[in-house]
C-alpha cells in the first residue's frame, strides 16, 4: 500500500469486511498515517466476513455496480474458500 501511495499517487481505500462491505459500500480511505504498523498484523486489519456474492444472482452485478459508484477500478482480494 505505502508503494502505491507514495510513488503511484494512487488512493487506497479500505472495504470493510470484504465482500460485505462492497455490497454494503462501507469503505474507509487509507493513507500513510492509517496503515503505519500494519504490516505484521496481515490482512485481517480490513475486517472479515463469511460473504460469498457469487452465490446469490444479484450480488455480482451490485459489487460491480458499487465500484463504478464510487471510482474503484482496482480490487485486490485477499482470502480463503469464498474468495
Amino acid at each position: 500500500m505505502r508503494k502505491g501511495i507514495v510513488y503511484y499517487k494512487n488512493e487506497m481505500i479500505r472495504i470493510i469486511d470484504g465482500w460485505k462491505g462492497l455490497l454494503e459500500e462501507d469503505f474507509m480511505p487509507l493513507s500513510l498515517t492509517t496503515i503505519k504498523g500494519i504490516l505484521h498484523r496481515g490482512g485481517s486489519i480490513l475486517g472479515t466476513s463469511r460473504t460469498n456474492p457469487f452465490k446469490f444472482e444479484d450480488e455480482p452485478q451490485r459489487i460491480f455496480e458499487n465500484a463504478k459508484k464510487f471510482g474503484i477500478n482496482t480490487i485486490i482480494v485477499i482470502g480463503g474458500d469464498d474468495t
